[in-house]
């Protein structure tokens, strides 16, 4: 694989990653606001591919990076240089991917447990404000994930070296 190609395909997979992120959030706010509990259960469920691809996007994700990362500095048995926004860069993606991968999905798997045992007629008298409590949890998780994406974005795009003419 040349550096293009790779790069290419690191692209394609952060596109997917981004949109993954906003359809999840389209189909997070649709329960919101949706009063049916068997439409909520139905939306949810929709939102079940993304997440299981999300493993597969993640991995890709980081074999790409590292290739672009050897691309960039020469292959594997030179030493890298030191670089602050590529050392971020790195950090904030590992916190999307635990927030993407463990985080929510384990919120994300409470908040459809509730719905399930409402639509079975097993759920808790309280089970509209535990669905207010967990669905104001995982808004606060998706525009932490939306700033650290666009952080990721920001870095890549100014702090890289590829626009000389940006001074920080």
């Amino acid at each position: 694989m040349t550096g293009s190609f790779n790069f290419f395909l690191h692209m394609i997979f952060f596109g997917l990653t981004v949109s993954a992120l906003v359809v999840s959030f389209y189909f997070h706010k649709r329960i919101i606001a949706e009063p049916s509990w068997e439409k909520k259960l139905y939306l949810g469920g929709l939102m079940m591919p993304f997440s299981k691809l999300a493993h597969y996007n993640v991995a890709m994700l980081l074999i790409t990076g590292i290739i672009n990362m050897a691309n960039r500095y020469g292959g594997f048995s030179v030493p890298w240089p030191m670089e602050h926004w590529l050392l971020t860069k790195i950090i904030l993606f590992l916190i999307v991917s635990f927030n993407g991968l463990y985080v929510a999905k384990r919120m994300g798997m409470k908040r459809a447990m509730l719905i399930k045992s409402v639509v079975e007629g097993k759920g808790p008298a309280d089970a509209e404000e535990q669905l207010q409590k967990q669905n104001a949890g995982l808004t606060r998780l998706f525009y932490v994930q939306i700033t650290i994406l666009t952080l990721i974005i920001l870095l890549s795009a100014f702090f890289s070296g590829k626009h000389p003419f940006v001074v920080f």
